[in-house]
């Protein structure tokens, strides 16, 4: 489920991110993170990011030569995975017309050059129902941002704050407790911007 709040932010350092040639790199020093996003339009976007070794280095896998990204969905539905790109981070996804509850993915990454990887899956948790406002405002330097939704449960789930103006805030929610919260302290600005300057950003709970 996504949710765009508005922040206002202030200027703190950015980090930079890199991007690395797949064919270059043996398939034991990839780390993917794979996520399936529902929205409750009727779809389910997977999305798989490739980092070498440690996702804290931010350095950024790109697919090149005969290395690729496959996903099979619900009903035996299979798709390739379309590069994009943003403020220098590169992802891959698919989007599939189902959002039903316990929608398994598998995502195949294949190639040549060295051994494949098959079989990383991703399930759909019941739907759940975001509780706080959309559209509401915040400051970068006085408030911390409580989420709340409508179902609890055992799944466990991470989070990310994305902005074009903010660096991106990753995080785990553990015991699926009915809400989380993003400390002020956690949001960092990208140099790029002013004191004064105000943007949007989107909270995928996965």
């Amino acid at each position: 489920m996504f949710k765009k709040l508005a922040l206002l932010s202030l200027p703190l350092l950015a980090t930079a991110c890199t991007s690395v040639d797949s064919d270059g790199v043996f398939t034991s020093a990839l780390y993917a993170r794979v996520n399936a996003e529902a929205d409750g339009s009727g779809a389910t976007t997977v999305r798989t990011t490739l980092f070498l070794e440690n996702p804290s280095s931010l350095n950024y896998i790109e697919l090149e030569g005969d290395d690729l990204l496959m996903v099979y969905g619900p009903a035996g539905v299979s798709k390739q995975m379309r590069e994009a790109q943003f403020l220098g981070m590169t992802s891959y996804s698919a989007t599939f017309e189902t959002e039903d509850a316990d929608s398994e993915f598998i995502v195949e990454f294949t190639r040549t050059i060295d051994d494949s990887a098959p079989d990383s899956r991703v399930t759909l948790p019941s739907p759940f129902d975001i509780l706080t406002a959309d559209g509401d405002s915040y400051s970068r330097a006085t408030d911390d941002i409580v989420i709340d939704w409508d179902q609890l449960g055992a799944d466990d789930m991470d989070f990310h704050l994305d902005s074009s103006c903010v660096e991106t805030v990753r995080g785990s929610i553990e015991g699926h407790p009915g809400n989380f919260t993003i400390r002020a302290s956690e949001i960092v600005n990208r140099e790029a911007f002013k004191l004064t300057d105000s943007c949007t950003a989107t909270v995928p709970i996965t």
